[in-house]
């Protein structure tokens, strides 16, 4: 039987930043590069042909420029939530190369330890934690009023939600799996379909990482 869809989610990573251009892990306040700022002009205008009525973003400065970009050309303010951040990696890593030897010594601890839903390096979100949050994120656009939805976020985070989406209590190692599959561009396009009546599985990926406005 065909299920009526209750409404549309864009999903889209911010544009790039300076941080992500240099290599380093990226904290809360990392702006967009001059690249990032015209891909979020790019994405601004392709939104105003999807019929959007609302648009949430990320507390991060990322995702803030690119929200206010687009909400800017869509002529409506944009909304901020806290549970579409990035998932948080350790204080002490921000400003480091992602490929560093601290950053793989924190991959290493992270693995060792994936199974327990208490253990912390230092003061990140472990997977069980961005994963709560993530479901959190679904009741978040579930209740929301709009019905064509853009959501302003980050790459892991996003991989949560969807994640959270296909499979509620997904494992560390099944996630991982997952993670490494999906690629999220910058300002690219993710819609899910919500089916508010299907008993088992109310959300639906229509489209993965849109990047046809670049």
């Amino acid at each position: 039987m065909h299920q009526q869809t209750s409404k549309l989610i864009f999903v889209t990573r911010h544009g790039r930043t300076v941080a992500n251009e240099q290599g380093l892990v990226q904290g809360a306040d990392d702006p967009l590069s001059e690249h990032g700022l015209h891909q979020a002009h790019v994405l601004a205008n392709r939104c105003t042909r999807l019929d959007i009525d609302a648009v949430v973003s990320s507390p991060f400065d990322r995702a803030r420029e690119t929200a206010q970009v687009v909400a800017e050309a869509l002529q409506m303010p944009a909304e901020v939530s806290d549970l579409f951040r990035e998932r948080l990696r350790p204080s002490s890593l921000v400003g480091l190369p992602r490929d560093g030897s601290e950053r793989w010594t924190f991959d290493q601890a992270e693995r060792e330890h994936q199974d327990d839903p208490q253990w912390h390096y230092e003061d990140e979100e472990n997977h069980f934690e961005a994963h709560a949050r993530a479901k959190r994120a679904q009741d978040f656009l579930v209740s929301h009023p709009g019905r064509r939805v853009l959501i302003v976020s980050h790459n892991n985070f996003i991989k949560h939600l969807f994640a959270s989406m296909v499979a509620p209590e997904m494992t560390p190692q099944q996630f991982e799996s997952f993670s490494n599959f999906l690629t999220t561009y910058n300002t690219g396009i993710s819609i899910v379909s919500y089916h508010e009546n299907h008993p088992v599985l109310p959300w639906r990926l229509l489209t993965l990482n849109d990047i046809a406005h670049l």
